[in-house]
């Protein structure tokens, strides 16, 4: 099962329709409605399965009537609560036990907001799920050490970067091949900018690490 999450961030509905419509060439994706995405999704003719939030960020007019929606297949959130909308899209994900998820809107001008889904991609790492959060210049994971390498195919890559990031503590182990700055050995501390920007040069290319870290490829 192909989960997309379709969060309240920036997202054009014609990057949305592509995404949707490369994954629709295996099986066609379940998808989640988080609060404005909802809007994302009709703008784009992308069919909800099930909708998520208080709705607090769209105009009251298409609030009521996302709301009479979310009533047959969803849930409305209270306003006041202690998590974010997109929070309770990834746990309502978690849930259907997919294979792999896509977040799209996650990413924008509310950095609270995107740091704050980046870190919500550990939920999907631990408990064994591929999850990413993708938008038009970036595909990002948090990735668990102990899974193994991450490999990459040049012919495949998304944008021109690679960077590892600690996700809450120093990587350490760290071995980096096939890039154009390759380790072997290494400890990335949290506090340093060592893994940031690298660029594949090999075929292949691999990187490897003890603990967790975030792995962001980036197009300018």
């Amino acid at each position: 099962m192909n989960i997309i999450i379709v969060s309240a961030g920036e997202l054009s509905p014609d990057f949305l329709k592509t995404v949707y419509n490369d994954q629709s060439r295996t099986e066609t994706p379940y998808v989640i409605g988080v609060d404005r995405g909802v809007l994302t999704c009709d703008a784009a003719n992308v069919n909800i399965d099930y909708y998520i939030g208080d709705f607090d960020s769209v105009e009251e007019a298409d609030k009521l009537k996302i709301i009479k929606r979310a009533a047959d297949n969803g849930t409305v959130l209270n306003p006041v609560k202690d998590d974010t909308d997109t929070e309770h899209a990834v746990r309502y994900a978690v849930s259907l036990k997919p294979d792999h998820v896509v977040i799209l809107g996650a990413t924008g001008s509310r950095m609270d907001h995107t740091f704050t889904s980046i870190r919500l991609l550990k939920v999907f790492e631990d408990n064994g799920i591929d999850a990413v959060i993708l938008d038009e210049h970036n595909r990002i994971r948090v990735m668990d050490g102990r899974r193994g390498r991450i490999t990459f195919d040049k012919k495949n890559q998304y944008g021109y970067y690679v960077s590892v990031l600690p996700f809450a503590e120093d990587l350490k182990h760290v071995n980096i091949s096939g890039f154009k700055y390759d380790l072997k050995d290494w400890h990335i501390d949290m506090l340093a900018g060592l893994g940031v920007s690298n660029e594949i040069v090999s075929e292949e290319a691999y990187i490897e690490f003890e603990g967790c870290g975030i792995i962001m490829e980036t197009k300018d």
